[in-house]
């Protein structure tokens, strides 16, 4: 299997390789290595390397056996930054909601999802008979899920009522200000989105 190799002015290559063919060994989106099998003359070395990221296409984690491109970086950092995923769909996790609120009948259950590249996603609609700022709309989210610093964003919240929904750094879902609360709220939380703590 070939291996694209630096040069260095001098004309001597460098061993390591900085990009080759690999297969995906082990799948797990939080430590995913894959398996790299290169000629060193007339040995054949099969290196399992952990990776940091990687592209996937929508809903897509990669599986065992599918094919990526590896570059190795100069700091020794390895990356997968091409490859053909075909796996499982995103996991989504039951949020906890707080006591004043619950899920809406007719929406999906409100959940929570990371992607492959960290991006934490939240899903559902929240309803309240008695909606107020600072009130608890879930648990917090589990480490990992969790932003480094405070995330607000706008919601809607039935009407023409607008409410903040807050991300604490200790994952707590939280409401914010919300305009003119009607006695019946419905806070949407699709499409807020963050990176999650490094």
């Amino acid at each position: 299997m070939s291996a694209l190799r630096r040069t260095l002015p001098t004309g001597r290559s460098v061993a390591t390789p900085l990009a080759l063919e690999a297969r995906v060994s082990n799948p797990d989106p939080d430590e995913l290595t894959v398996t790299i099998d290169d000629f060193d003359g007339s040995q054949l070395a099969r290196h399992g390397w952990p990776v940091v990221s990687w592209p996937a296409a929508a809903n897509a984690l990669p599986a065992r056996g599918d094919r990526c491109l590896v570059v190795k970086s100069e700091i020794g950092r390895v990356w997968v930054v091409a490859g053909d995923w075909s796996g499982a769909a995103l996991k989504w996790r039951a949020l906890t909601l707080g006591s004043s609120w619950s899920a809406e009948a007719s929406s999906p259950t409100p959940a929570f999802a990371k992607s492959p590249t960290g991006w934490v996603m939240l899903r559902g609609l929240l309803t309240s008979s008695n909606p107020r700022g600072g009130q608890q709309l879930a648990n917090a989210l589990p480490d990992g899920f969790q932003p480094p610093t405070r995330r607000s964003f706008l919601a809607f919240a039935g009407g023409s009522v607008t409410a903040r929904v807050d991300v604490l750094a200790d994952g707590s879902v939280m409401t914010g200000p919300i305009s003119s609360p009607p006695a019946n709220a419905i806070v949407t939380l699709d499409g807020i989105g963050y990176w999650a703590e490094d």
